[in-house]
């Protein structure tokens, strides 16, 4: 009993019984920072999900809906009961992503009077340029509660789950119509090639020339850009251009060049009285007034304007008091790039696409009884994209240019045939034997450069309530142009330009 006998036994339990205290509470703190660790990685899952969420709201805004009536928070203003499931009143649009759930919201946010509105939550971050004119901001008949160029402002909130991790992330997008050329434009040369009965209400421009005008045959006012310096619908400043012209009639403007007959830019009918216009010799004198180009002014017409590229905004430099410019966006390649982007999956979502071949110059886009063709139920939201292209339809190849022709006939009662025609790597040309037409048509070229452009001919009696756009050369016989309906003074009816305004994660569940 004296020696010491069974006295490392007592030591080693004791160790063991301290080892296992510490290893306990080692295992808790590594379990404690694992789970903070995977809490983290879920948490960062969920501000991943909810961001996706985000996107998904904006990819709605840009190729599906972005009509404020939808969103404003009054169920009796959605004209389309499929778009409730994005409004925020109808709790928002549920979605997944990488296994985790997402709720998008969409709100529509009312114009904003002054400054103390545009900090509200519901409100658009942007005051009107009328201000207090606006006596009921959710009035969008009333042109002193509109923002210029159509633009609206959307808020999408999107709530994403990971496990027990919930995320949520608000967004404010402003969206506006695609600052595209409501009017008959070429890239390059504009011909009347025949008696062509009047364009109403449109103007027209040309990068080159404009051969054989008959300025009588252009009548009404410009009901788009006015006097190509104020917005006749808000009076807001135009942009582009901020010297007016002396009225806000309905005119056409030419740069150019050498390869014009006439190298100021315009040359006259000669068969008309429109070839004295420039000696001063024309009854009614309409040159520098509704007809511009590069010549030096007449002193005998008041108020006139020659009319030029812009030089001079680059350069930070005053615009020439003296010189009128194109009163849109030219030569943006990125926006018109986004803009058939846009059209183009319009189109496939609603079977509307179409590719051919390279170089054909057989295609009919006619009455709509076969596939691939203009569909005979039509309204302005509907897109008709043709493409002369190999490849695949994510990735076309450009070849030689096709050619279609418009032979498209209508149920309508009406007989117009309604859309947005679009032709790319092309040529367009219409029918005598096609319903008339109200819309937009865009013929854009596939491989880029100024060789080898296709061309817009209107040859016969079609009649056009709408715009025509052209990468290239647009020949107008015949009959060219009706007035242009209220849808379209805006542009392409459903496109917009979607931006971000502003981002922030929330930190409470209502986003406070």
């Amino acid at each position: 009993m004296r020696d010491e006998s069974g006295m490392a036994m007592g030591l080693a339990v004791m160790v063991v019984l301290l080892v296992g205290v510490m290893g306990a509470g080692l295992l808790v703190f590594v379990r404690n920072d694992l789970e903070a660790v995977v809490e983290v990685n879920r948490g960062q899952q969920a501000l991943k999900t909810a961001d996706a969420g985000i996107e998904a709201g904006r990819r709605h805004l840009r190729t599906v809906d972005a009509t404020p009536a939808n969103y404003d928070g009054d169920p009796g203003n959605d004209t389309d009961p499929s778009h409730a499931a994005w409004s925020e009143l109808e709790g928002g649009r549920d979605l997944s992503f990488d296994g985790n759930e997402i709720n998008v919201e969409i709100r529509y946010l009312l114009p904003s009077r002054n400054e103390n509105e545009a900090s509200q939550p519901d409100r658009a971050p942007e005051v009107l340029a009328t201000g207090a004119d606006c006596p009921d901001p959710a009035d969008r008949e009333d042109p002193d509660c509109l923002y210029p160029n159509d633009r609206n402002y959307f808020r999408v909130t999107a709530e994403g789950v990971a496990g027990n991790a919930l995320r949520k992330v608000q967004a404010i997008y402003r969206t506006q119509n695609f600052d595209i050329p409501v009017a008959y434009f070429a890239t390059r040369d504009i011909n009347f090639n025949g008696n062509a009965t009047s364009v109403d209400g449109l103007s027209l421009f040309a990068n080159r020339c404009i051969e054989n005008l008959r300025a009588e045959n252009i009548t009404g006012r410009d009901r788009v850009y006015g006097d190509w310096a104020t917005d006749p619908i808000t009076g807001s400043p135009n942009e582009h251009n901020e010297v007016p012209r002396a009225n806000d009639r309905a005119g056409a403007a030419a740069l150019g060049g050498a390869v014009c007959d006439s190298p100021s830019g315009i040359d006259y009918n000669p068969t008309s009285n429109n070839n004295q216009q420039k000696s001063g010799t024309a009854n009614p004198q309409r040159y520098g007034l509704r007809d511009l180009d590069s010549a030096s002014l007449l002193t005998s017409v008041s108020g006139s304007r020659r009319f030029a590229e812009d030089t001079w905004s680059e350069a930070n430099a005053p615009q020439p008091p003296d010189t009128v410019t194109f009163p849109f966006a030219t030569g943006d390649e990125a926006a018109d790039s986004e803009l058939l982007a846009q059209l183009k999956q319009r189109a496939i979502d609603q079977g509307n696409y179409v590719r051919r071949p390279s170089g054909d110059k057989n295609f009919k886009i006619d009455d709509g009884t076969g596939d691939n063709r203009y569909p005979r139920a039509s309204t302005l939201d509907t897109v008709f994209f043709v493409e002369f292209a190999e490849g695949d339809t994510d990735n076309p190849v450009y070849g030689a240019l096709g050619s279609a022709e418009y032979r498209a006939r209508t149920s309508n009662s009406d007989r117009f045939t309604r859309g947005t025609l679009v032709v790319v790597n092309g040529d367009l040309k219409t029918s005598s034997s096609a319903d008339d037409f109200e819309g937009a048509m865009l013929v854009r070229d596939g491989n880029g450069g100024d060789n080898n452009l296709p061309v817009f001919d209107n040859g016969g009696n079609l009649e056009i309530r709408g715009f025509v756009n052209v990468e290239g050369d647009m020949s107008l016989r015949g009959n060219v142009g009706g007035v242009l309906p209220g849808e379209l003074i805006n542009g392409i009816p459903g496109a917009y330009t979607v931006n971000l305004w502003s981002w922030r994660e929330c930190y409470s569940e209502d986003c406070n």
